[in-house]
């Protein structure tokens, strides 16, 4: 991460994050439940907004990022080699999620 537009004690600056792909605007029926997918007007990255392969994307709430550890680098992130016991982090179940499982998998 580059910066913030708002105040926030969960990330410091340069801090390796995944962005959650799903973006709401937080007062929808799914919205309130936490099922941002559902959203009636979507705006996920790579689909409805521009930054599914970005490599920086303006995000417009902390909520939407989950922290990665130290020990993982970007281009890992990208051509994992998995290891039996690896854990591995699917966002999708679509026609590309399904076969990222088989992948993951083999």
């Amino acid at each position: 991460m580059d910066s913030f537009g708002e105040q926030i004690d969960e990330f410091s600056k340069n801090e390796k994050a995944l962005v959650y792909p799903w973006i709401d605007e937080g007062t929808c029926p799914a919205c309130r439940v936490g099922e941002e997918n559902l959203y009636d007007k979507p705006r996920s990255f790579g689909i409805y907004t521009d930054g599914g392969y970005a490599d920086h994307v303006s995000v417009p709430s902390y909520r939407y990022l989950v922290k990665i550890g130290d020990g993982m680098d970007r281009d890992t992130t990208k051509n994992a080699n998995l290891k039996p016991d690896d854990n591995v982090v699917i966002v999708g179940i679509g026609g590309l999620g399904l076969m990222a499982i088989q992948l993951a998998c083999l």
